[in-house]
């Protein structure tokens, strides 16, 4: 799964999850989900959302694990997180 955090003016950070691009519209900046066979935006992409490109700061694509185990074994400190 492929989320996006967006760090906008003013401080405030969003993430955009199921996202796979984005692209600048006009005044907008658009977060697509583009289907697991392909990586670019076409007329078959789905706006995930839109945020005004003033206001867009930063954004970091962030690629997460599609499932997390937790192994809590006994005299762990912490649990150990494996994808």
């Amino acid at each position: 799964m492929t989320m996006f955090k967006v760090q906008l003016s003013g401080g405030r950070t969003v993430t955009v999850a199921d996202a796979d691009a984005y692209q600048p519209e006009g005044p907008m900046t658009t977060f697509f989900m583009v289907g697991s066979s392909k990586r670019t935006i076409d007329s078959w992409s789905v706006r995930v959302a839109s945020y005004r490109t003033a206001d867009v700061v930063a954004v970091e694509r962030i690629e997460a694990p599609d499932t997390l185990t937790l192994d809590l074994r006994d005299g762990a400190d912490e649990p150990l997180i494996a994808a």
